[in-house]
């Protein structure tokens, strides 16, 4: 990473918490014109990134935003994404010659109206490792991403899948200690590290500590 690059967003959604398996890892670098306010990006590029990967059937566990402060006339970024692409769309963004994280950004992006001129991506093959879950992690996630949560873990531990409807019956707590009988099993907490994280709603910030974005440090 060139030192000139400084980390604005961080983001670890719910799913790294539960998958095992081959991963995608994509560098995506792009250039704005130097109006577009960055912080236009940070607490919103998060969220429409997740939407639009499982609107199409993929997965995203990892997102890392980076900008590049030194351009005088152009602002320079770099998303880091770890995901699993769609089976459904991959053979369209190749025959459109387009990498499928490409066409998933490039919409992220357009969502929260940043206007893209330049962009290259690089993506490689890799492993993930499901991680640990710190309770404060546990704490800051929303009741939506609760709901959410349970499904997966219950679809890892092979069980059935408890209905949406019954789900949202319950309470914040039942659905509290519920999601803490299944992470218990499947990524116990490590000893109380707490994780940054975003989903639903919930931010892991980066550190950028500039008062225009009202930012603190992640969690560590």
């Amino acid at each position: 990473m060139p030192p000139t690059f400084e980390l604005l967003e961080e983001t670890i959604y719910p799913y790294a918490y539960v998958y095992d398996g081959k991963c995608e890892v994509s560098a995506f670098t792009f250039t704005t014109d130097p109006f577009t306010p960055a912080s236009w990006i940070a607490g919103k590029l998060a969220a429409a990134c997740e939407n639009e990967v499982e609107k199409a059937g993929g997965r995203v566990m990892e997102m890392r935003v980076y900008v590049d402060r030194s351009p005088l006339l152009w602002t320079d970024w770099r998303i880091e994404v770890v995901g699993i692409p769609p089976k459904t769309t991959a053979g369209v963004a190749m025959s459109l010659g387009i990498a499928w994280w490409a066409i998933a950004i490039i919409a992220a992006l357009a969502i929260i109206l940043i206007i893209v001129i330049t962009w290259s991506i690089k993506t490689i093959v890799s492993s993930f490792t499901h991680k640990p879950i710190s309770e404060d992690v546990k704490k800051a996630w929303s009741r939506e991403t609760l709901i959410k949560v349970i499904g997966d873990f219950e679809t890892k531990l092979e069980r059935t899948p408890t209905p949406p409807e019954e789900l949202k019956k319950k309470t914040d707590q039942e659905l509290r200690d519920y999601t803490n009988e299944l992470a218990s099993v499947i990524a116990p907490a490590p000893g109380g590290l707490g994780l940054a994280i975003a989903a639903a709603g919930v931010l892991g910030l980066g550190a950028l500590g500039l008062a225009a974005y009202a930012m603190g440090r992640p969690k560590e």
